[in-house]
């Protein structure tokens, strides 16, 4: 048998070991060929054989040890469990967040009531001079706007957004019918003949005029703050007062108040949850009762 000089030094000491009594060249030979008795070279095959054996079984049990196992055995039955109870997940989420939703409009509700915001039935005329109470739209949904017909630009931008918010309500998947309602702050210019031309460029607009007393008393109740100003050399003033949105439920209960700074889309978006959740609430007295 002839060895490498790597493997020579390796055997070296066993080769003296097993074969020290024997006539074994090994002990006297240098390293580089070294030529064995076949006693001392057959028991070095034999050790040879046995270290390489146990070192390629322990690379095969480390080789296969580091491989990953999969934690879990992926099936269509797990899959599919995993759907339903990702789904049931949701489902709960879902309803909790519905609740939570219906609970603080509730509490809205509650508020503005309490507050007295809109408590008033008041009595005003019409574009058409006719004399109407605020009862007389009890079961209807309203969009209010208080302004005045003279203002230069703020009025007809929020009337017309008024309109685009009323008409985004219809055509939404409910589809509910919200009358818009107009009550000027500037009755002595705002008279009956000139409210109803001014509503003409609005479809389905109705507009209120009154005395300034009237007009007064109706806005304390929505807590619309409005002061005449001075006039011009020709005549002219501005009214100055507050700019916002009125939802009125059927109950003609106020149920949210959208500032300027809210725009039409964000309005009909507010408004469509509070209509939702007033047909949840009358449901859910009316199971009570």
């Amino acid at each position: 048998m002839i060895l490498k000089p790597s493997q020579v030094r390796y055997f070296w000491k066993i080769c003296h070991s097993v074969c020290r009594h024997c006539d074994c060249k090994a002990k006297s030979s240098a390293p580089g060929r070294l030529y064995f008795s076949n006693i001392s070279s057959s028991i070095l095959r034999w050790n040879y054989a046995r270290h390489m054996k146990l070192y390629n079984l322990a690379s095969v049990r480390y080789q296969s040890s580091s491989k990953k196992q999969p934690l879990i055995n992926i099936t269509p039955i797990s899959i599919g469990v995993s759907v339903v109870i990702s789904a049931a997940l949701y489902g709960l989420y879902v309803w909790l967040e519905q609740g939570k939703q219906l609970l603080k409009s509730e509490q809205r509700i509650s508020a503005l009531a309490e507050s007295g915001v809109g408590s008033l039935n008041w009595s005003l005329t019409d574009q058409h001079g006719k004399r109407r109470l605020f009862s007389d739209f009890t079961g209807q949904w309203l969009m209010l706007y208080f302004g005045f017909s003279h203002c230069p630009d703020i009025c007809p931008e929020e009337l017309e957004k008024l309109m685009k918010v009323v008409q985004g309500i219809s055509k939404s998947s409910i589809s509910v019918n919200v009358q818009p309602v107009f009550i000027t702050l500037d009755p002595d210019r705002d008279t009956v003949d000139y409210m109803h031309k001014y509503c003409k460029d609005f479809e389905n607009l109705i507009g209120f005029t009154g005395s300034m007393d009237e007009i007064s008393e109706v806005a304390k109740s929505y807590r619309v703050y409005f002061g005449i100003g001075e006039k011009d050399s020709d005549g002219d003033y501005i009214v100055d007062h507050t700019i916002c949105m009125y939802l009125i439920d059927p109950k003609g209960q106020v149920v949210d108040v959208y500032e300027r700074r809210y725009d039409a889309e964000s309005i009909v978006k507010g408004s469509l949850q509070h209509i939702k959740d007033y047909a949840k609430l009358k449901k859910k007295y009316a199971e009570k009762s």
